[in-house]
C-alpha cells in the first residue's frame, strides 16, 4: 500500500499459486488499484516495482497475473504461454508471467491453480 498524507492512495495485492506437481514459490499479483485521481502519477508503477523487488528478495520463482500486456510487458511480464503455463480464465496473452529464478521454474508447466477464493470471481 502507498499512503500521502495518511490517505491510502494505492495497493497491491500478492497471493500464493501452485503448479501441479510443483514446489515453486509462484505469487499472482491482483488486485494493483490507484485512486482515480492519483493514477498516470507513476504510483501503480512504484508499487509493481516495489511487488518485484521484494519477491526477489524473497525467494520467490516467478510472479503470474492477468492484465493487459502492453503495460505489464515494461517491468518484464512475458506470455506465460511462452513458458508452458496456463490459467483457467483465458490462454491469451494476457496471462503473464515474470521469471525471477529461472533454475526454479525450468520444469513447471501446467494449469496454474489459484486459492479456491479466487473461485467466486468467475
Amino acid at each position: 500500500m502507498i499512503e500521502c498524507s495518511g490517505e491510502a492512495i494505492g495497493h497491491l495485492a500478492m497471493s500464493p499459486v501452485q503448479v501441479d506437481g510443483s514446489s515453486a514459490t509462484i505469487l499472482a499479483i491482483g488486485p494493483i488499484a490507484v485512486i482515480p485521481e492519483r493514477q498516470r502519477q507513476g504510483v501503480g508503477s512504484e508499487l509493481m516495482r516495489e511487488g518485484i523487488n521484494r519477491s526477489r528478495r524473497g525467494g520467490v520463482a516467478a510472479i503470474i497475473l492477468l492484465g493487459d500486456p502492453a503495460w505489464y510487458r515494461r517491468f518484464g511480464f512475458k506470455p506465460a504461454s511462452m513458458y508452458g503455463l496456463r490459467c483457467r480464465w483465458t490462454d491469451g496473452p494476457a496471462f503473464q508471467v515474470l521469471v525471477l529464478d529461472p533454475d526454479a521454474i525450468s520444469n513447471v508447466t501446467g494449469e496454474v491453480r489459484y486459492d479456491a477464493c479466487f473461485d467466486d470471481a468467475d
